[in-house]
């Protein structure tokens, strides 16, 4: 067994021959990376940029007949949606923790505002 660490807390990752588990990141370990103005992909900074487990998910902006929403695609045992009513509650939905007063400030890529969403 194999221990890997990236970031500043306890192993993100433990890799056997078999399989690898990783704990849940917190906001602190999670970075949106825009893909486009609408579109955002979900990364864990603990892990190296080539590796594919990085990738959390996506973001999407939608717009339905009840206003804006943020639709994510989550990535793990199996693909699952979910939609949320604004970007921050939508990258949170990657956080480990239950509940925001207790997560870490969400990061955003320089290259895209968060602007007000």
């Amino acid at each position: 067994m194999v221990e890997a660490f990236f970031g500043s807390g306890g192993p993100a990752c433990t890799v056997t021959n078999v399989e690898r588990t990783c704990s849940a990141p917190t906001g602190e370990d999670i970075l949106a990376e825009p893909l486009s103005r609408s579109q955002w992909r979900v990364i864990d900074r603990r892990l190296p940029d080539n590796d594919a487990g990085s990738v959390l998910g996506f973001i999407e902006e939608k717009a339905d007949a009840s206003g804006q929403l943020f639709e994510v695609l989550q990535l793990g045992q199996g693909v699952r949606w979910f939609t949320f009513p604004t970007l921050v509650e939508a990258l949170n939905h990657f956080s480990a923790a239950p509940d925001s007063s207790t997560r870490g400030e969400l990061e955003f890529s320089s290259s895209h505002p968060q602007a007000s969403r």
